[in-house]
């Protein structure tokens, strides 16, 4: 098995090539990244498209380059969904209508009562504690089980990343999360 990350590809041609480069190592599986934080790198109605990819549209859809290409050099394709992180960064998303701003109340609150909305080391995470939270997720991951003929769907990041040690920084701690609890 190999990942294909979302940082190596931007055209149609880098995804056949990484496939057939992959097939060439005698890779039988390809974990093909299609999201990062909170962001497609497919053509998606749910989530706005990764900066990665430019932020927009690149003129093809990732997944729909990689199939053929998989299936044509006998490798199985799973999509590779980042779950919980809902961003990485210090600067906020270019997109107006990804999930930091449309629903910031989804992020993780730590024992100081800090929303965790930004973290330049790491990922910041959306609250699996919220039922809402968790039927976006699983939106997400049924239109992309509906939509592309993969052979299977690798979920990671499934946990709470970038917490301290002294648990200084220990989430969630939201009312709302403690009422859950």
């Amino acid at each position: 098995s190999i990942w294909i990350t979302r940082w190596d590809y931007k055209t149609a041609a880098d995804v056949e090539r990484a496939i057939r480069w992959s097939a060439g190592l005698g890779m039988n599986r390809v974990f093909f990244q299609v999201r990062g934080r909170a962001d497609a790198f497919y053509r998606s109605s749910i989530e706005p498209w990764g900066e990665e990819i430019g932020g927009k549209d690149p003129g093809f859809d990732p997944p729909e380059a990689a199939i053929p290409a998989a299936r044509a050099t006998g490798v199985e394709l799973h999509a590779w969904v980042n779950v919980m992180p809902g961003w990485k960064g210090s600067a906020n998303p270019r997109d107006p209508a990804h999930v930091l701003y449309q629903h910031p109340e989804w992020f993780l609150v730590d024992r100081t009562g800090k929303r965790l909305l930004k973290n330049p080391a790491d990922y910041t995470i959306l609250n699996p504690c919220f039922p809402d939270v968790r039927a976006h997720i699983t939106r997400v991951i049924e239109d992309i089980a509906a939509r592309y003929p993969v052979d299977g769907i690798q979920l990671d990041y499934i946990r709470f990343v970038g917490l301290k040690p002294d648990g200084e920084n220990d989430a969630p701690y939201d009312p709302r999360t403690l009422a859950l609890f």
